[in-house]
């Protein structure tokens, strides 16, 4: 053999290796493989070697268990053929689906229907559907087209329980109709701090709720210690199902921060006993995230209620960004927002922080009692609401058409920021302020309070003491009411404390 031929086989045998490691290494598809039963899709998946593979049910079956365990390095696309199959849950099958629990393991669903057939079950399951390990080599991932319903469960995690993988749920997936039946997490339980869930791309979770005689110290679709973002036209509504029925939609708990953001739509879930969502972490919503026609007993949207022996944690709800929260109620206080916990001797009170900025509004919520959008309480609360943020046209059937400050709270409402068209029917039409303030609610900086109703007294506000209340430069009082009782601006009624007020305050067009 000459040189040429020599060096041109050695070339030859070279690329052969080279490729053989490259296909070796990497996760490409290896084998595309086609179920009818669940013995098939068990032996199936629990038999890949190493790489991804698909697997495509070509038939509706029941998973009849047991669980269906995805090796260590291997990715497991499964889906349907042509038709979208449905993958029925077994009527005497109680437990797990799938566990993805092992080393460097996910596993992709798509275009696949999975019913829990939760009228049909011969006893109530206590198996979540997805089981999701720790370790972010962990990733499930509920993609398009797929339809997750009726479904009951006992104990954590309906759908999937994290404890500290990643989870993805994105393109046009829906869960609905699915209810919990005990005092524990509902849909999506991320229980380890390391947990992630990502929920994009016009997902839509609705009418799923507990069970009329479950207790209220959970959540129906999220319980979360992890990272939670919903972003991309996701919509979350009809949970909860009544006013009877008790449960949250979302719990966010001390470790956990949850992000709403680009037209998340958050409307119609109910709860009879606290707030749909319920933070004790740290909660951030931006970019046209709307929260409408929700209903609680404190809070008509958000609840922040945490006292324990955290010291450190802050307990935060910042709304920015053309963020809209309106139509919503409270059978008690606080029609959109309550923030923070009455003062408890026997507790360590954690700081709550409420920042609402950038062209925020806030606007027809009703409390039937205090704080018709904004109640605020607990001595450890700041609120700073800045920014062109608007609130408007809600109503307190008691003390503050808009907001009442109470407990020792902090209060800064400042950089045009305006307060109109609201109305209480007791006192405060626009903000109410209750007494033993330690800081004074400061109302600074071009900030506009007008067109306020107060059936008895303060139109525009209404305070126990002025030392609980500072205005500063360039802020309009104008058109307030009080209809049968006194001080409809509250910055004239006095002149002997008119010095804590600084210049420019602008009181026209008002009656007593």
């Amino acid at each position: 053999m000459n040189r040429k031929n020599k060096l041109t086989s050695f070339l030859l045998i070279l690329g052969i290796c080279l490729l053989g490691e490259v296909l070796a290494s990497s996760n490409i598809k290896a084998a595309t493989y086609q179920v009818n039963n669940f013995a098939s899709l068990k032996s199936t998946i629990e038999s890949a070697p190493a790489g991804t593979h698909d697997v495509e049910m070509t038939a509706d079956f029941d998973f009849t268990g047991p669980a269906i365990t995805i090796p260590s390095n291997v990715s497991i696309n499964l889906h349907s053929d042509s038709t979208r199959h449905t993958l029925r849950r077994g009527s005497t099958y109680l437990n797990i689906f799938f566990n993805i629990t092992n080393s460097n393991t996910s596993l992709n669903v798509t275009n696949l229907i999975i019913d829990g057939q939760k009228d049909t079950m011969s006893a109530n399951p206590s198996g979540t559907l997805f089981n999701l390990g720790s370790g972010n080599l962990r990733v499930l991932t509920i993609g398009k087209d797929v339809i997750i319903r009726n479904h009951k469960k006992i104990y954590s995690g309906m759908v999937v329980d994290n404890d500290g993988g990643i989870l993805n749920i994105k393109d046009n997936a829906e869960i609905c109709d699915n209810v919990q039946l005990d005092n524990t997490a509902g849909l999506f339980n991320l229980g380890g701090v390391d947990a992630i869930a990502n929920i994009s791309d016009d997902v839509l979770l609705h009418d799923n709720y507990y069970s009329p005689t479950a207790a209220t110290t959970s959540a129906i679709i999220i319980v979360n210690y992890g990272t939670v973002n919903i972003s991309g036209n996701v919509k979350i509504y009809n949970n909860g199902g009544s006013s009877s029925v008790t449960g949250k939609s979302i719990y966010n708990q001390y470790t956990g921060t949850i992000n709403f953001s680009d037209n998340v739509e958050f409307y119609n879930n109910i709860t009879a006993t606290g707030s749909p969502i319920t933070n004790r972490g740290e909660i951030y919503a931006k970019d046209h995230v709307k929260f409408h026609d929700n209903k609680g007993s404190v809070g008509g949207v958000f609840g922040l209620n945490m006292y324990n022996t955290f010291p450190t944690i802050i307990n935060l709800l910042e709304l920015s960004g053309d963020v809209e929260i309106y139509n919503n109620e409270a059978t008690q206080n606080g029609g959109a927002i309550i923030v923070g916990e009455e003062y408890r001797s026997d507790t360590m009170l954690v700081p709550h922080q409420l920042h609402i900025t950038d062209n925020v509004k806030i606007y027809n919520n009703k409390a039937n009692g205090n704080g018709g959008a904004i109640f605020v309480q607990s001595p450890t609360t700041n609120v700073l609401i800045d920014g062109s943020t608007k609130i408007y046209n809600n109503e307190a059937t008691s003390n503050g058409g808009a907001i009442l400050f109470t407990f020792e709270s902090h209060g800064i409402i400042k950089d045009n920021a305006t307060i109109y068209d609201n109305k209480a029917l007791n006192d405060g039409g626009g903000i109410y302020i209750n007494s033993n303030m330690v800081t004074p609610v400061q109302i600074l900086d071009k900030v506009s309070i007008t067109n306020n109703e107060a059936i008895k007294d303060g139109g525009g506000i209404f305070t126990d003491a002025y030392e609980y209340l500072k205005v500063g430069q360039d802020v309009l009082f104008n058109n307030n009411k009080a209809i049968v009782g006194y001080n409809e601006n509250l910055p004239v009624i006095d002149p002997t404390n008119y010095a804590i007020y600084q210049t420019n305050v602008l009181v026209p067009n008002n009656k007593w």
